[in-house]
């Protein structure tokens, strides 16, 4: 044996060799990839539903009661002009056909003629539907199916008020009567099916982040059809694994020798007590 030479210890070459195959084990293990290094990674991205869900619940209490606000301001503007012989004779804005209203008709000879003109049922429905649109805006987005319906409703009545018009000229004006429907009126009846479309995409997305917050936050993937634990010393029980304590149990619990009946503290293969085998 050369001088200087050192024969390893049995115990260090054992650690020796430990090393060795937990270098070659973890070399075989692939290692994970960033999610950045995945071709098409960039393409697909991330999910936006989250994101459009939240910026929807923070814009609702502003952006829902300023559309149904316009909406009812639009009913200031004019409506419909009413001709007569190619001559216009009145125009009525929308607040005019929903509560009625007086018109003066200038005459040939003597003084103007007052026309009451009555409330229309349709326009006035549309006006209930806004102002209890925009009353239902500002209770939360859970209360936005509501809104959707309202406006729905007026957006309705507005086109149901174009026909029932529309008839009355036909069947009343001879031929000589004509309608024009104004700016104002497809502006009030855009913004209406606005509202009732905003309002309904409130609500799904209201809907969509509390209904998990209701039912429970869900199991996670693995563990949903995992089997249950295995106690140590089980077939079914991996070398080494423990398993939690239930409250109250000792760490410890005690054991008696079933020969003779001394407790036993501590782990033994035999009684200390008559010598009878403890396996």
């Amino acid at each position: 044996m050369p001088a200087g030479y050192c024969v390893p210890s049995p115990a260090s070459a054992i650690v020796r060799a430990a090393e060795l195959t937990d270098d070659r084990s973890s070399a075989a293990i692939p290692q994970p990839r960033p999610l950045g290094s995945f071709p098409g990674f960039q393409r697909i991205g991330v999910s936006r539903e989250p994101i459009q869900a939240d910026l929807a619940m923070k814009n609702a209490p502003k952006v829902t009661p300023a559309v149904f606000i316009g909406t009812l301001l639009c009913f200031l503007l004019p409506f419909v002009t009413i001709s007569c012989g190619g001559q216009k004779a009145a125009t009525l804005s929308g607040t005019q056909m929903a509560l009625g209203t007086t018109l003066e008709q200038p005459q040939m000879f003597g003084p103007p003629q007052k026309q009451k003109i009555d409330p229309d049922p349709y326009v006035a429905l549309a006006g209930v539907c806004v102002i209890v649109g925009l009353v239902l805006s500002f209770l939360g987005p859970r209360i936005a199916v509501g809104s959707a319906i309202a406006a729905g409703v007026g957006a309705i009545s507005l086109l149901g008020m174009k026909y029932h018009l529309d008839n009355e000229i036909v069947t009343q004006g001879r031929g000589m009567m004509q309608a024009a429907y104004e700016p104002g009126y497809w502006l009030t009846l855009f913004l209406m099916v606005a509202s009732a479309a905003w309002s309904a995409y409130v609500f799904s997305q209201a809907a969509r982040i509390l209904a998990p917050a209701s039912a429970g936050p869900p199991p996670a993937p693995g563990l949903m059809n995992s089997p249950p634990l295995a106690s140590p010393g089980s077939p079914g029980a991996a070398p080494g694994m423990v398993t939690p304590r239930p409250p109250g149990q000792p760490a410890n619990p005690a054991r008696f020798c079933s020969s003779c009946g001394q407790a036993l503290t501590a782990p033994a293969r035999f009684c200390p007590g008559c010598g009878s085998s403890l396996g």
